[in-house]
């Protein structure tokens, strides 16, 4: 699922459009089979299938394997569809078989999904550890979205209000309640070339992974959690969403 997710995220960065067959013709390309030649549509369409009924009948969510949600794919995933739940005409324009209804639907018990699996501290976890990685995939999707991980979020096409602020709790001696916090409680200061300069850890403390994570900073966690950041101080300046590229053209920025 993470194919056709991590595809629409790339598209979107620019705006690109699938090359039609018709073109391809004129470069002498022809497409076997093109009755399943690749669209977006069918991509979203793939996704879609995919949303998952858990054990306890509950919709929702998505996953690489099995019938539990898992953070970092929902979040992915709903990434991937913010685009198309914020702009019906842009759906429709994929052919998608489903409804813009039934869409928006899938993606907001993504979100409500999400609400569920966090944690009290206000972070997300993934294989049973609370991590730096899977907070950010949340940050990043809901500011997608253009949705505030800060307030509550009223979610209409399903009718219900996620509220991603807790009640709070200490882990490794701080108290956070929410996501942006949590994601803070990871950075590692003086792990780089100054006292001034540092990292970001997989977790805050113990051993969970490998490239030193939870002793000492991790470079896909600082990546992560840098990129993270980004989201939200883009969502709060009101410029476009993380992997909309669009405001930069032949490398100049666009106000």
């Amino acid at each position: 699922i993470n194919g056709p997710i991590w595809v629409i995220i790339a598209m979107n960065t620019g705006q690109y459009n699938l090359v039609p067959e018709s073109e391809l013709l004129k470069q002498g390309i022809t497409i076997a089979n093109n009755d399943t030649a690749n669209t977006v549509g069918q991509m979203i369409d793939y996704i879609l299938a995919r949303e998952i009924t858990t054990a306890k009948n509950e919709l929702g969510g998505w996953a690489l394997t099995g019938n539990i949600p898992d953070v970092d794919v929902t979040g992915m995933a709903l990434q991937s569809l913010a685009p198309y739940y914020l702009d019906e005409q842009k759906f429709k324009a994929t052919h998608s078989k489903a409804s813009y209804e039934e869409f928006k639907k899938a993606v907001e018990r993504g979100i409500f999904t999400l609400k569920r699996l966090q944690k009290a501290n206000g972070g997300f976890d993934s294989w049973g550890t609370i991590n730096s990685e899977s907070t950010v995939q949340v940050i990043v999707a809901l500011t997608a979205m253009h949705m505030d991980p800060l307030k509550e979020i009223y979610l209409p096409t399903i009718q219900k209000t996620v509220d991603f602020i807790t009640d709070g709790i200490f882990i490794d001696g701080v108290w956070t309640n929410n996501m942006i916090d949590a994601l803070l409680t990871f950075y590692a200061p003086g792990t780089g070339s100054s006292p001034e300069i540092g990292g970001f850890k997989h977790v805050t403390a113990g051993y969970d992974g490998g490239g030193g994570s939870g002793t000492t900073v991790n470079a896909m966690a600082t990546d992560q959690a840098l990129y993270g950041l980004i989201a939200y101080d883009r969502f709060l300046k009101g410029q476009n969403s993380l992997y909309d590229m669009t405001d930069m053209i032949n490398g100049e920025y666009k106000k």
